[in-house]
């Protein structure tokens, strides 16, 4: 394959718009070496030069005219492939059924483009037909007085081309994704019992037959239907067939084959995520332009040459795997968000004890001070220096005994939560163990409020009593308070 520098950046452009998933039918007829596991061009060689020689450039464009003409005469550098499983499907079928041929062993191809080596390049039809300035020409039958036009470039939307030979078996290409399926497998599966319109024979060729199938399943005529679980459980089983890769895409491309009354809504969407439950999920799309696909600067005499089912191909892909993703998000939250963890700056059970040790010491020694206090009273009112009236002291002293007495219960009901609070929270560290219920969590923390808010009454009204600053007490009990 030789092109100039211009043409080298025209096409290099427009490889970033290839779609992700192609299909292409093939069978023992069909040019090349073809199976599940290859799709070679009959070519001698393959290469991409960079030429500012027009009789090489010009060579190469004669390669690809003939190609897309169906001339086999000419070997070519290129396999075709398709945006398009309605153009796949029909072709497959009358290759099968309809033709002069009546091929066997005609199978379905899908590619995941994303997974091709780098030197493998694919491009849009359109864009190497405008890269190498190729034109309409007017082609008259020998059986017919009419004129008919050939590589008019609406023609080919949808369709790719692939340089060079691909092979799973080579090891540069170990790492592609390509399944093949047989018609035969896929017509006794139900394919029309669902698609009954892709078999209906007409003398049409290939391309109007396609345009007017396009028309019936997705025109602004067609007979709209409502998607339903049926649908779905009806096209995921043809899905299946390629494979755990392909399974999801393909359907979704038979989906998408026709207009259903409603665009797929949330409900919709999970109900295809969930029928493919084990299956590689969706995580990509594929690239966001498809300029050569939709036919922009192109005078198309009918919109039906757009192939509106590989955009709707993408848009639901594009929406599974929004929806994927969101759901994976929403899995994540409900597993981790009853997952209460413990840094190193709270405060765990042995700090707690602690805490609760200096207040009880605190208390013990407070209550002992009022004794050699209680003692000089008597002292004075024996020695007639009354200093309190005895009413007033014996009152104190018995406040002070409740108030000692509060403060030690909550101090007990304190530690007793934070230690079930504590071991509650304890299988967190391992992944195998259940998470902790909401509720356990709630009630424990507003067990420990309640004792924390009493401890602290209780020890503002001791420093009152003994009027002393008890300022370090309820500090370390407010700063508690703040990391419940």
């Amino acid at each position: 394959m030789f092109q100039s520098e211009d043409q080298h950046i025209l096409l290099k452009d427009s490889a970033r718009c290839v779609p992700r998933y192609l299909f292409r039918a093939f069978s023992n007829q069909s040019r090349g070496t073809n199976s599940a596991t290859e799709a070679i061009p009959d070519a001698s060689c393959y290469h991409t030069t960079i030429t500012a020689d027009e009789k090489l450039i010009s060579s190469t464009k004669h390669m690809i005219s003939d190609h897309l003409l169906y001339k086999y005469s000419t070997p070519s550098e290129f396999s075709s492939w398709s945006s398009s499983l309605l153009f796949v499907l029909r072709h497959a079928i009358r290759r099968a059924h309809q033709s002069s041929l009546q091929d066997t062993n005609v199978f379905i191809c899908v590619l995941d483009t994303t997974t091709l080596p780098d030197d493998l390049q694919i491009y849009p039809a359109t864009a190497i037909m405008a890269a190498y300035d190729i034109k309409p020409i007017v082609v008259r039958p020998l059986a017919r007085n009419d004129k008919r036009n050939w590589l008019v470039p609406h023609y080919y939307l949808g369709e790719y081309l692939l340089h060079g030979p691909l092979s799973l078996t080579a090891s540069k290409c170990a790492a592609v994704k390509m399944q093949a399926v047989s018609l035969d497998c896929l017509e006794h599966t139900g394919l029309y019992f669902l698609l009954p319109a892709l078999n209906n024979a007409t003398s049409n060729s290939l391309a109007p037959e396609v345009r007017a199938l396009r028309r019936a399943l997705s025109g602004r005529d067609a007979k709209l239907e409502p998607l339903l679980p049926v649908h779905i459980g009806a096209f995921s089983t043809l899905g299946r067939l390629f494979g755990t890769s392909f399974a999801l895409p393909v359907t979704v491309a038979f989906l998408t084959l026709r207009r259903w009354q409603t665009w797929p809504g949330q409900q919709v969407l999970d109900t295809i995520l969930d029928s493919f439950e084990g299956f590689e999920g969706p995580n990509e799309a594929g690239p966001e332009r498809l300029d050569w696909e939709n036919g922009d600067g192109l005078a198309i005499t009918d919109e039906m040459f757009v192939v509106s089912e590989a955009r709707m191909l993408r848009r639901l892909m594009q929406d599974l795997v929004a929806r994927n993703r969101h759901r994976d998000e929403e899995s994540k939250r409900a597993k981790n968000g009853f997952k209460m963890e413990i840094v190193q700056d709270e405060i765990d059970s042995e700090d707690l004890s602690c805490l609760i040790g200096d207040i009880q010491l605190s208390s013990q020694e407070s209550e002992a001070k009022t004794e050699p206090e209680t003692s000089k009273g008597l002292d004075v009112q024996n020695g007639n220096q009354v200093q309190s009236d005895e009413r007033s002291h014996s009152a104190t002293e018995v406040s002070l005994s409740a108030t000692l007495g509060a403060l030690a219960t909550s101090a007990v009901s304190l530690d007793e939560s934070f230690r079930n609070l504590v071991q509650a929270l304890q299988p967190k560290v391992s992944d195998a163990a259940p998470p902790l219920p909401r509720d356990a969590v709630l009630k424990e923390l507003e067990k420990s409020r309640e004792a924390l808010k009493s401890l602290s009454e209780a020890s503002g009204r001791l420093g009152g009593l003994l009027g002393q600053d008890q300022e370090e007490v309820p500090a370390t009990l407010a700063g508690l308070e703040k990391d419940l």
